[in-house]
Parts: C-alpha cells; sequence; structure tokens
C-alpha cells in the first residue's frame, strides 16, 4: 500500500526511474502516495494503474494530468506506458 511504498521511496539511495502504482489502495491512495512523494522525492515520475472507470476516483485533482494505464493490461501495453510516463516532464 502507499505508506509502504513510502518508507520504499525513503530508504533507496539514489533518484527513482519511475514509481507504477495503483489508484485504489489499503490505507494510503495514490493522492496520498503522490503527496509523499512530492515532498520526499520531487521530480519522480508516476504512473497510475487502474481497472475503475469511477471518475469520483480518477478526477482527484492531486491526479491530474498524470499518465494512466488500464486494467487489465498486456505486457506490450505496460512497456509502452513506462516508457511513455517515464519520458514525461514531472511538474
Amino acid at each position: 500500500h502507499g505508506e509502504d511504498a513510502l518508507r520504499a521511496a525513503a530508504a533507496h539511495d539514489g533518484p527513482i526511474a519511475l514509481v507504477l502504482t495503483d489508484v485504489v489502495m489499503p490505507t494510503m491512495g495514490a493522492a496520498g502516495l503522490l503527496a509523499g512523494l512530492r515532498a520526499a522525492r520531487p521530480g519522480t515520475p508516476v504512473l497510475l494503474m487502474t481497472g475503475y472507470d469511477d471518475r469520483a476516483t480518477l478526477a482527484a485533482p492531486e491526479l491530474a494530468g498524470l499518465p494512466r494505464l488500464r486494467k487489465p493490461f498486456t505486457a506490450e501495453g505496460l512497456a509502452r506506458a513506462v516508457r511513455a510516463a517515464a519520458a514525461q516532464p514531472v511538474g
């Protein structure tokens, strides 16, 4: 979940090339994870994945503009999304 991801990011030496996260997770969702990452690791690219088509869940202002990968996805689709997200400027 998001808290584990923030602990792993804090423990990791060096830059993080990309964070791939689900939008909905126990304890802390993607919006909370993103807030923590922006504070501790500004500039880290993030790719959201989701199986939901819930506009309220996906419309959180914190998640606006982030690349998304819809589940289910293929290995080729994942690779394409990772390349695009890693190349995208982080703001």
